[in-house]
């Protein structure tokens, strides 16, 4: 009679997880692209939803993505972001209400979008863009070349003296 159980440091959202192992999985493997919440690009999502959202380009290096509209219920509805394609690889963050995550970038190539609601309230969910980079992936070919000019030129110095220069590209 000295505590409660669970108690209050308890790790529901781990406990969630172990018990709720069949939560289905949407797959995205072309290397740009946008995605919704379930409401899609016009609707809410729905109540009670727990769905998982995997970035997994084929051969991506390197993956960036893009929030460009996000609106949850604050403090209620939460999306949480791995760097990895399980809840197991390491979490980059949790996002309620307005200030979604802006841009993130995943050092696997993959990520992991884990979305839960609750039973009551819905919103206009998010918008976003995804880019990623393979290894067979050339570099960004640069099509201006390079100048630079030194204000010194054709002069000839027998002891220090000072220069300027300028690069530009």
């Amino acid at each position: 009679q000295s505590h409660n159980d669970p108690g209050p440091r308890w790790n529901w959202y781990l406990y969630y997880n172990l018990i709720n192992t069949n939560t289905p999985t949407t797959n995205y493997t072309s290397l740009n692209g946008t995605f919704y919440d379930s409401g899609g690009q016009n609707g809410d999502y729905g109540n009670d939803e727990r769905k998982l959202y995997l970035l997994n380009p084929t051969n991506a290096i390197s993956l960036s993505v893009t929030f460009t509209a996000f609106n949850l219920e604050n403090n209620w509805d939460y999306l949480y972001i791995y760097d990895g394609s399980t809840t197991s690889s390491p979490l980059i963050g949790r996002y309620t209400g307005t200030s979604g995550p802006g841009t993130i970038t995943a050092s696997s190539g993959k990520l992991l979008l884990d979305f839960r609601s609750d039973c009551a309230t819905s919103a206009s969910g998010w918008t976003a863009t995804w880019n990623a980079t393979t290894s067979g992936t050339p570099p960004p070919t640069d099509n201006i070349k390079p100048t630079t000019s030194i204000s010194t030129v054709n002069n000839w110095f027998s002891n220090s003296f000072s220069a300027n220069f300028t690069d530009i590209d």
